[in-house]
């Protein structure tokens, strides 16, 4: 089982226990156990199984520019 939500999202093989959500998010081909959050307007496919792709992150210039926390 897979959920898409956006316009184009999740089209072409989206696999086992995946989430797309944007516009052309997972489009084609989209791993299993992956989470894609796509606010681009143009496709975003994982590459990679067991992963998370986001897209866009915003690039703040300061201290924290690099920084992502993930807090468990």
């Amino acid at each position: 089982k897979a959920i898409a939500i956006g316009a184009g999202s999740g089209v072409v093989s989206q696999g086992a226990n995946s989430v797309a959500i944007g516009s052309l998010a997972g489009e084609t081909n989209q791993p299993g156990n992956t989470i894609i959050l796509n606010a681009t307007g143009v496709a975003v496919d994982g590459s990679n199984e067991n992963a998370l792709y986001i897209d866009p992150i915003r690039d703040v210039t300061n201290v924290f520019s690099n920084l992502l926390v993930i807090v468990r």
